[in-house]
């Protein structure tokens, strides 16, 4: 396993086959915050997430 992401809430997962590689997006809204994870592969393996509390 490379990466294991939990989030409640989530409300949209994403799953595309780019040119340059899958992605995998997933969206999150829960009481006061909201924020975003986007996983790519290439060329390198990166995980972006924010968190917003509102």
């Amino acid at each position: 396993m490379i990466v294991d992401v939990h989030r409640e809430q989530a409300t949209l997962l994403t799953v595309d086959d780019r040119k340059n590689g899958p992605l995998v997006l997933m969206e999150y809204h829960a009481e006061g915050c909201s924020g975003r994870t986007l996983v790519t592969t290439r060329p390198n393996l990166a995980v972006k997430d924010t968190f917003l509390r509102t």
